[in-house]
């Protein structure tokens, strides 16, 4: 059995409804779309795609911001892609691994990664709005 079937029946084991797409499998997982690329078979390729355009304005800050969650994250990094900020989930799929635990660790890896975004953002945003206030 390929890769992305594996795939497709551990997601759906999580109770997700994943739906197989030309460039692999897209799903939902907290109202958030998820992409799962297929095309590797040694990989579990898994991602929050493009979360937040970013103008070259904001570059340098939104580069800070995702090397800030990205120092603290393991597997998931954040990048920006053709001006998007996109979660990006990346891990060899090593013979004889539980690939249900890793699937599951993927998504919930990426959402953390997510939350961690945007609740980054909402500060900088209270704290922008409380600095306007003060002058």
């Amino acid at each position: 059995m390929k890769l992305i079937d594996k795939v497709m029946v551990e997601l759906q084991k999580l109770g997700l409804l994943p739906q197989k797409e030309e460039f692999g499998i897209g799903f939902k997982y907290q109202m958030v779309k998820y992409v799962y690329m297929d095309g590797d078979e040694e990989y579990l390729k898994m991602y929050i795609p493009g979360i937040m355009e970013v103008d070259d304005d904001d570059l340098g800050m939104m580069l800070t911001i995702l090397n800030s969650i990205n120092n603290k994250m393991k597997v998931v990094k954040l990048v920006v892609v053709d001006n998007l900020v996109w979660c990006c989930y990346e891990a060899r799929v090593h013979e004889g691994v539980n690939l249900g635990d890793m699937v599951e660790h993927a998504v919930e890896a990426l959402h953390v990664s997510y939350q961690q975004f945007h609740d980054l953002l909402e500060g900088l945003v209270e704290a922008a709005s409380d600095n306007s206030t003060l002058n």
